[in-house]
């Protein structure tokens, strides 16, 4: 999610006081550098898959990791 500083202000620039929904504020709008957004809030997901051919003996199939992100704009 990316949050405006109006919006990151509402949460305490803190990510995990988030609770699923849209926090009130401005939502983050376009200008000529980009959009202005002040934080950032979410994961990453990684699926590994397995390589192909009889010397890969992976167990599971596949592998899946999840990073939690969050990170304030620099000016």
């Amino acid at each position: 999610m990316l949050l405006s500083d109006s919006q990151s202000r509402n949460v305490a620039r803190d990510c995990k006081r988030l609770d699923g929904g849209v926090p009130e504020g401005d939502i983050p709008a376009p200008t000529e550098n980009g959009y202005d957004v002040s934080l950032a809030c979410g994961t990453l997901t990684d699926v590994f898959l397995p390589g192909k051919g009889t010397a890969c003996k992976c167990n599971p199939s596949t592998c899946t990791t999840v990073y939690t992100v969050s990170g304030d704009r620099i000016d």
